[in-house]
């Protein structure tokens, strides 16, 4: 029901518009011959073709022409792409549309083509991601709404999900990168011992996540989700195994989403449990306006600590953002957020923090999708800082990118890289740092 839904959707896109030009032209009554029509009416009347199901004369006709005015090469492989489909070729037909929109992402035909496509082949996280893209830049209200009413029917059509990733893990330290080998306290020069400092080396993470979804309703949806991570180095003191679950209600109306969660997670480290926490969550997202999104989250989490219980802290935050699709696949986004943190027995631990980001998501040359992000934050802690005489004070920096190649895949499975520099300013100097990481993920191509 849904594909028939979405290909209903997809004929009605590819019906002759303003993206590739038709019209078969000449004066009524006199017959014109193929080979007379311009370059833009041979598109249509191979699309006509299609459309009547004569699907070999198409084929003939298409691989006796010509397509090299403005972008009439990629109307003519879309019409290709459908002729793959209709042969039973989907891979071809499939690696050609994606390459059709890692090239002219604003293609929205095309990329409805490719969601279509995806959903028939049971690729329904690739056909969700395709038709978030449209919905986000939808120009008008009712186009958003039926691409996201797409994607609720794709989420209940596949009640269980399962997934995972394999990346290389950036090297780590007992410290948290501590540029300071000498810390000042009481005045007094203290040298950090080599072994605080000694680094893990690179090691491997991997992650697996499963959720179950229920709609109990036209508009409410009940679901369950888990992850495992694991980062696992050479030496078992850096290894450290984190799971979480979650347990929700979602709610989505014309043009807004209202979710509420319970969530509870559990970590390991060097194979001992160390700590774990519950809490709940809220969040929303509203379309303001077409292109014009707005979402934002309230947490709070409780953390008990295993070994040592003046550690157990009660967590409050919160943020709002603001995202701008101005084109298919290209946007930017800003980000508001602050943070509450009360660790009773120690309250020199305990902080108020907040942060700024700005973003963008890019389509770069040679199908390289790319995002950066910059974040600037501070925290302010309450009590004394042990034998520094003032409340430790925090400001920090961060720059992140990811980059992926569309069109670099093996079996579906396409790598990501991902860069990000941290650098954090303290009046005390064992918080007074810089990272550098780098790290490259194994993804299912969407």
């Amino acid at each position: 029901m849904l594909r028939a839904l979405i290909t209903l959707i997809v004929l009605a896109f590819l019906a002759p518009g303003p993206a590739f030009a038709s019209g078969a032209g000449g004066n009524a009554g006199q017959p014109v011959t193929y080979g007379a029509l311009s370059q833009s009416q041979r598109i249509a009347y191979i699309r006509a073709l299609i459309e009547a199901g004569e699907d070999e004369t198409a084929q003939r006709l298409l691989s006796a022409s010509r397509f090299d005015e403005g972008d009439l090469g990629y109307a003519a492989a879309t019409l290709q792409a459908m002729l793959y489909r209709r042969q039973g070729r989907l891979d071809e037909a499939e690696a050609l549309l994606r390459r059709i929109v890692s090239e002219r992402p604003g293609f929205g035909r095309v990329r409805l083509e490719l969601a279509d496509l995806l959903a028939l082949r049971g690729n329904r996280d690739g056909a969700a991601y395709h038709l978030r893209i449209l919905a986000d830049a939808s120009e008008d209200p009712g186009s958003r709404r039926r691409f996201e009413g797409f994607i609720d029917q794709l989420d209940t059509a596949r009640p269980f999900t399962i997934g995972g990733f394999v990346s290389l893990a950036p090297s780590t330290n007992i410290n948290n990168g501590s540029s300071s080998g000498t810390i000042m306290v009481a005045g007094l020069p203290f040298e950090i011992a080599p072994g605080g400092r000694a680094e893990s080396g690179l090691g491997l993470r991997a992650g697996v996540n499963a959720a179950f979804t229920h709609r109990l309703g036209e508009s409410l949806t009940a679901y369950a989700a888990g992850s495992a991570v694991l980062s696992e180095y050479s030496g078992s003191r850096f290894d450290t195994l984190t799971g979480d679950f979650r347990l929700g209600l979602r709610r989505r109306g014309l043009d807004h989403m209202l979710g509420v969660e319970l969530i509870a997670d559990r970590r390991l480290i060097a194979w001992q449990p160390t700590d774990h926490g519950l809490g709940g969550r809220l969040y929303a997202r509203k379309a303001l306006a077409p292109r014009l999104l707005l979402s934002g989250e309230l947490q709070f989490v409780k953390r008990r600590y295993d070994f040592d219980p003046s550690l157990d802290t009660r967590t409050f935050s919160g943020k709002a953002r603001l995202d701008w699709a101005y084109a298919p696949a290209r946007s930017v986004h800003v980000e508001i957020g602050g943070e509450d943190e009360s660790m009773p027995d120690r309250p020199h631990n305990s902080f108020t923090g907040g942060h700024v980001e700005i973003g963008t998501l890019q389509r770069l040359p040679l199908a390289i999708s790319a995002s950066f992000a910059v974040k600037a934050g501070m925290r302010d802690y309450e009590g004394v800082f042990p034998f520094m005489g003032e409340a430790r004070e925090d400001r920090y920096v961060e720059l992140r990118a990811t980059f992926l190649k569309s069109n670099l895949a093996w079996q579906g499975f396409t790598p990501r890289l991902g860069l990000s520099y941290y650098v954090q300013k303290s009046n005390v100097a064992l918080y007074d740092y810089d990272r550098l990481a780098a790290d490259v993920t194994i993804t299912k191509e969407f």
